[in-house]
């Protein structure tokens, strides 16, 4: 299995005890001096020494869930501690996606090899395992995984009524840097990255039992980020130093600049879209609105990076090469 870059930090030896730092350390990373801006509403937690295989954040909970080498780990961000691991695979594994249930249960996407599990967390109850040849990359709805395969060629695919539903695409869809990005409600997955063209796949078929009639359909450039909204049900992309948004068809709405050089996008929920940028030499994360406006940079440390985010936007995980920095949205003393 290769997991797409964005979220896939890789490297760590030893189990999920180990790393964690409260907020009290997080001043030894951070230059205060002459900040960006004020204060704002994304709020510094707590820190993690650890290099991370993934992230999933629940829109419900405090915590997320990250994959380590042979662990898969549940981290607390408003408290810095590391709560419990399952031990899912024997080997290395890989966070690749999550969802949360009606009654609150959190299901874990865990991938290791061409092998993914539904892992439910709070019983540690390993749920349905596929098996999926020439798995890239994943996301899952509450009863299928839709999958980014290169074999026997490269395309999307899911499994339907009898068999296995497949969108080709080319070749250069299936190299290391594409990305995916899930509209579970529609039942759409968005495809880009920095070689190939941004493109839309429905991947349900009519109820009629027809054949998809499109395809991939192609909806703008290249792109470095892409991140799918499901409050604002708004498409973001990141390239180079601008953020563009499209509506769940593709339309495009709006474009912005967040005043730097963007590193990683992340969907925050009615807050709109949080971007990580370099600025002068430093870095920053800077909220943008669902209506494309602006916020005023705050600096947060020297290296910009992948953004991790849950769907209701309460909090931010910022991960560098050997540390996943939290933050909250809001008042970090109120919760999700």
């Amino acid at each position: 299995m290769r997991i797409v870059p964005g979220v896939v930090l890789v490297g760590i030896l030893g189990g999920c005890s180990l790393g964690a730092r409260p907020t009290g350390a997080f001043g030894s990373h951070v230059d205060l001096g002459a900040a960006l801006a004020d204060p704002g509403p994304i709020v510094p937690t707590s820190s993690y020494a650890k290099e991370t295989h993934g992230m999933y954040l629940p829109s419900d909970a405090d915590f997320g869930v990250a994959g380590l080498s042979g662990f898969t780990c549940q981290m607390s961000y408003l408290h810095g501690t590391i709560d419990t691991d399952r031990d899912v695979f024997a080997g290395f594994e890989h966070v690749i996606d999550g969802f949360s249930t009606d009654d609150g249960v959190h299901v874990v996407v865990v991938g290791s090899g061409d092998t993914v599990s539904l892992v439910t967390f709070e019983t540690d109850e390993q749920g349905l395992t596929y098996d999926v040849p020439g798995l890239i990359d994943a996301r899952v709805s509450t009863d299928r995984v839709v999958a980014l395969v290169d074999a026997p060629s490269c395309g999307i695919t899911w499994p339907a009524t009898y068999g296995f539903d497949f969108v080709p695409l080319d070749a250069d869809y299936c190299g290391p840097d594409t990305q995916l990005a899930y509209d579970r409600e529609a039942d759409v997955m968005w495809i880009g990255g920095p070689d190939v063209a941004l493109v839309r796949v429905q991947v349900t078929r009519p109820k009629d039992g027809s054949v998809l009639p499109n395809g991939a359909v192609r909806i703008a450039g290249p792109t470095d980020a892409i991140a799918w909204n499901p409050v604002s049900r708004q498409l973001l992309t990141a390239t180079d130093d601008r953020i563009a948004a499209y509506d769940a068809d593709g339309v495009p709405l709006w474009s912005a600049s967040p005043g730097g050089w963007i590193d990683g996008l992340g969907a925050l929920g009615e807050h709109g879209a949080v971007a990580s940028i370099e600025v002068d030499d430093e870095s920053a994360l800077v909220l943008i609105g669902s209506d494309g406006t602006v916020g005023e940079p705050q600096r947060v440390h020297r290296w910009a990076g992948p953004i991790a985010t849950p769907a209701d936007g309460h909090a931010v995980a910022l991960l560098g090469d050997d540390r996943v920095d939290w933050f909250s949205v809001g008042d970090p003393d109120a919760g999700p």
